[in-house]
């Protein structure tokens, strides 16, 4: 049978559906993104506060200009404030749109600010350096802005309306709309802002959705990684563990102080029934010796007990600190209720049974060497009839 490739990308579309929740994550990485620009913008905002400040002295501090900075600072704080607890929403997973609208409004408004600072240069006929230095401050700081915020469009336009307003106010306040040109060149940058802001969104739009996309993918391979983890300490059909974890488990052995009790258990003839019923009725059989294991491992004092198949109808257990006696009475409690099993609805009469060893395992000797001492009790009850229990009697396991 010839195996098609599928691209990465059509697996990431078909393992990662576009469901609400999908949206609602990529909302929050977009949502975050622009609050963890606005925490890295704080430095560039103190210096540009900064530098306004200075030019402004260098003007000439007028009451407008002042009322500008002012304006400007409580602007920066307020939207500190705003971003502030809308990362810590975020962060703590907590519903996050309040929060959003009123950051997103500070956002907003410091347009006004901005445009403020625009009002004392207005009203000069002729624009020395001093004024120039502070329009190209102001023209830097909008269009770093508006890149900022473009990750959200009602952000970026209520941004931009706000600065051209106020532009467009003090400009008629200032000089009674005698320099529409001079105002028009500061709002002039706002066409090419604007537009690269919606290109940041649309960048940032294929950046979260592929964050989302690479985080549900990294969960599925956690999850795959962790059932494969399981499945190399477990059998498939049964749920019970295997050799190799019998070998992890107890590989070390029992110490001197204790001992432990060990069942080995094996289906009396098994392959008849896969060969009369079919394998799924003799897989049903297993599972059902298997549930029954399990609830005899509920009755053991110690948590530290185990129920492992060993492969095809084989099964063991071991029962931590536990004497020969305790696994006899195991044992034959295990033979009783697996022959009052009816694994196999399409013949009730069907009666399985178990032959099973028991050896009494001690520090002095190897797991490898118990589990041979074991073996040779399970053969022997497979000698003497099946459908019994057979234990050494001596305390001697070869090594």
């Amino acid at each position: 049978m010839l195996h098609q490739t599928i691209p990465f990308s059509d697996v990431s579309d078909q393992r990662v559906p576009r469901d609400a929740a999908w949206h609602a994550e990529v909302r929050r990485q977009i949502v975050g993104g622009l609050a963890d620009r606005e925490a890295h913008s704080m430095p560039a905002s103190v210096v540009g506060a900064t530098l306004c400040l200075i030019i402004g002295s260098i003007i000439g501090l007028s009451p407008v200009l002042l009322l500008a900075l002012s304006l400007r600072i409580v602007s920066i704080g307020l939207t500190r404030w705003a971003c502030v607890h809308l990362r810590r929403a975020l962060a703590a997973g907590q519903p996050f749109e309040k929060r959003f609208a009123v950051a997103g409004t500070a956002l907003a408004l410091s347009g006004l600010s901005w445009g403020f600072l625009t009002w004392p240069i207005l009203d000069s006929v002729l624009v020395d350096p001093a004024g120039l230095a502070m329009l190209t401050l102001v023209i830097t700081g909008v269009c770093l802005i508006c890149s900022m915020v473009g990750l959200s469009p009602p952000v970026l336009v209520g941004f931009a309306s706000c600065f051209g307003i106020s532009v467009l106010v003090g400009s008629f306040v200032m000089t009674g709309g005698s320099q529409p040109l001079l105002a028009a060149a500061v709002l002039l940058p706002l066409i090419g802002a604007v537009p690269f802001g919606i290109g940041q969104r649309r960048q940032a739009i294929q950046a979260a959705e592929d964050a989302v996309d690479n985080l549900h993918l990294s969960d599925e391979i956690a999850s795959a990684l962790h059932h494969a983890e399981f499945l190399s300490r477990h059998d498939a059909l049964t749920g019970l563990r295997n050799r190799r974890a019998l070998f992890e488990e107890f590989g070390e052995g029992p110490t001197q102080e204790n001992s432990h009790a060990i069942l080995a258990l094996d289906l009396d003839y098994f392959k008849a029934i896969n060969d009369r019923y079919g394998h799924k009725a003799g897989d049903d059989v297993l599972i059902a010796v298997a549930d029954v294991l399990r609830a005899a491992l509920r009755t053991t004092a110690s948590p530290l007990s185990g129920a492992y198949r060993l492969g095809g109808e084989e099964f063991l257990l071991v029962i931590h600190s536990a004497d020969r006696s305790v696994g006899v009475a195991l044992a034959e409690h295990l033979r009783v209720a697996i022959a009052n099993l009816k694994p196999i609805a399409a013949d009730p009469a069907l009666r399985v049974t178990a032959s099973l060893g028991v050896v009494e395992w001690s520090g002095e000797t190897s797991l490898t060497a118990a589990l041979g001492a074991v073996d040779r009790m399970l053969y022997a009850a497979k000698a003497s009839g099946r459908d019994c229990v057979h234990c050494d009697r001596s305390d001697a396991i070869a090594a």
